[in-house]
């Protein structure tokens, strides 16, 4: 099994909350790798819990990972560490669209949750995307050197070495 993935079906969810610790196997973290473009996950788990109100239905939780990115200035590999908490709202009623096919989206609505069912591993691996670094540095790491021996021109003395007056 390599999906790191743990569905609910709505329609089987009672009112009560409830509880799920999920950690990924060593395929699935392979597998997380690839999905998230990264050099490799090395554990990921998390506690969710999911209680149906009314008309919405909350989720909050925590995820821990530890994954091993590319540094952008050293291009050496290092650790990003992750452990972070969330909570979220979805709505599982259908969005309506007008007479015209356009869809209202009101920003500060609850997430919309189409087709019934909720994948709680996802959500965990949704929440360790928005929390990596976007441009992760090893702690003191200092960006390549251009060592090569062509000299570097300005562009004013490149702009100088063009014929400017059309004369030829």
């Amino acid at each position: 099994m390599t999906d790191f993935t743990r569905k609910l079906e709505l329609e089987k969810l009672s009112d009560k909350r409830h509880h799920f610790r999920l950690r990924a196997d060593d395929d699935q973290l392979s597998a997380l790798a690839k999905r998230l473009k990264i050099v490799g996950v090395n554990a990921l788990s998390g506690y969710v819990e999911v209680k149906r109100g009314k008309k919405l239905l909350y989720v909050s939780g925590e995820v821990q990972a530890s994954l091993t990115r590319t540094c952008v200035t050293s291009l050496e590999e290092m650790t990003e560490d992750i452990d972070e908490t969330f909570e979220l709202k979805f709505d599982p009623e259908p969005m309506t669209s007008t007479q015209h096919g356009e869809m209202e989206i009101d920003l500060d609505s609850p997430e919309p949750l189409i087709g019934g069912v909720l994948d709680v591993a996802g959500l965990l691996v949704d929440q360790v995307s928005l929390a990596m670094v976007d441009y992760p540095r090893k702690k003191g790491s200092e960006a390549l050197k251009d060592t090569s021996d062509q000299p570097t021109l300005s562009p004013f003395a490149i702009l100088k070495s063009h014929n400017l007056k059309g004369d030829e």
